[in-house]
């Protein structure tokens, strides 16, 4: 298992290519990530690094179960790995638009 942290910080619109290991295999992706200040909540959406193609789009950013759920989950059957956010922060249940990448970071690791 290749646990890899994703940087993420509280800009309110973020663009990022990514490189992680999934399943012992290299796999590379483009993230957004935005605050939906309606919600009070970010969202995610990734995208194919080569094809553009948007895989998964406005996923919540949200903790979830204790201490975190697998954001991915309903997805293991594309093969883009599991995706945690943990509370590392000991603060409120779900990020803020100002405590993203600080008390919250996001764990990207192999299926399960």
């Amino acid at each position: 298992m290749a646990d890899q942290i994703i940087p993420l910080d509280s800009s309110p619109n973020q663009t990022m290519g990514i490189t992680v290991s999934i399943n012992g295999e290299n796999r590379r992706f483009n993230l957004k990530v935005r605050y939906n200040d309606v919600a009070n909540y970010w969202v995610l959406t990734i995208m194919d690094a080569l094809t553009l193609e948007i895989l998964i789009d406005s996923l919540p950013l949200l903790t979830a179960n204790y201490p975190s759920a697998n954001l991915l989950e309903s997805f293991q059957y594309m093969n883009i790995g599991s995706l945690y956010l943990l509370n590392v922060g000991n603060v409120s249940d779900d990020p803020s638009d100002a405590d993203l990448g600080t008390n919250f970071i996001l764990l990207w690791s192999d299926n399960v």
